[in-house]
């Protein structure tokens, strides 16, 4: 592999990856008195050293119980460190005997999840229930979750789209639905940005312009009722305003400061089981795909057309669209129902 014929975004996750690596390396946890100038990531590792951090990796859990690195992200991990090999031209720690066991054993470990039914909207009403009553409901963090949670479930939005869409992208139209730009990222980089409609939600706890509109006043500074227990829309009370150009989803540090950056990706997955948790649901049930991915049976429960789910989605497989029924466990009689929260 040339160190150009990867893609930009790749390349871009492969460095990250080399940075976690060089702090590990930094904090000796192989050898606390190798020199200094041996730190570089990029130089030569025995297959020895490569092997005590993705064991490292594999042995860390968060406070729920689950594996705080999926198995998906330590073979990036240990990918990252064969392309830095490639470009010295020294052996790959990957193709070593003891690596590729210990791989295998890291996968049987953390087998793919399966879902017995999709996420649907009784889950997301569910979930953000679980935001109102937690002690941080007013917080600004609680904003952004739950104004995150409905862009990915009614956006049917993946991952790295949520973490690129920007305020601009962002509108309101006449009815006072949300339309989202969302841009062309990653593997579907090489299609034009689609236009989705969140549509507004008969009720003010799950609709997507409601917690929008609670964001965009926290984005400005602004304090807040989190009570969302009336009839009431928080969107029509004129309140939408404007944000600040930037993510429509950064980082917020401890202290609740809106940080420069984006979420990084597993952050998005930690603060889905968290919130689980504080709704009394299975916290391994629940990630960006799963609800992306539920709102798509939701949508094939409520007879809509696979064409228009595809240009909603951005899922252009209609073989995929038509086995996920099979697949997310749809077996209960279809409903002809209008899709909203």
């Amino acid at each position: 592999m040339s160190v150009d014929s990867i893609a930009s975004s790749t390349r871009a996750a492969y460095e990250r990856a080399l940075r976690s690596f060089s702090h590990w390396l930094e904090g000796g946890g192989w050898d606390g008195s190798a020199p200094k100038t041996a730190l570089e990531p990029t130089s030569p590792r025995p297959p020895r050293i490569v092997l005590a951090y993705l064991t490292e990796m594999s042995n860390q859990v968060l406070q729920d119980g689950s594996w705080r690195y999926s198995s998906g992200t330590i073979r990036q991990a240990l990918a990252a460190i064969n392309w830095a090999h490639t470009r010295t031209g020294a052996p790959l720690p990957g193709d070593d005997v003891a690596v590729r066991e210990a791989m295998r054993q890291i996968q049987l470990e953390r087998p793919a999840l399966t879902h017995s039914r999709a996420i649907g909207i009784a889950d997301v009403r569910k979930l953000l229930e679980g935001i109102q009553s937690a002690p941080d409901a007013a917080s600004i963090r609680a904003a952004r979750d739950r104004c995150l949670i409905l862009f990915n479930f009614a956006g049917a939005l993946l991952v790295q789209e949520l973490l690129a869409v920007q305020t601009s992208d962002v509108s309101v139209d006449e009815s006072g639905d949300l339309i989202v730009e969302v841009p062309a990222v990653g593997r579907m980089s090489r299609r034009e940005s689609r236009s989705v409609q969140l549509v507004k939600g008969t009720s003010p706890a799950t609709c997507p312009a409601c917690a929008f509109a609670q964001w965009a006043m926290r984005r400005r500074g602004r304090s807040l009722t989190a009570d969302f227990s009336g009839d009431v829309h928080f969107c029509e009370k004129g309140v939408m305003g404007t944000f600040r150009s930037g993510l429509l989803f950064p980082s917020i540090d401890r202290n609740g400061q809106i940080l420069d950056r984006s979420l990084e990706r597993h952050l998005i997955g930690a603060m889905l089981r968290r919130r689980a948790l504080e709704a009394g649901m299975d916290p391994h049930a629940l990630s960006p795909t799963a609800l992306r991915l539920g709102f798509m049976a939701e949508a094939i429960r409520a007879n809509i057309s696979l064409s228009d789910l595809a240009d909603h989605s951005g899922q252009r497989d209609l073989k995929s669209l038509q086995s996920l029924a099979a697949r997310m466990d749809l077996r209960g009689p279809r409903r002809t129902i209008s899709l909203g929260l």
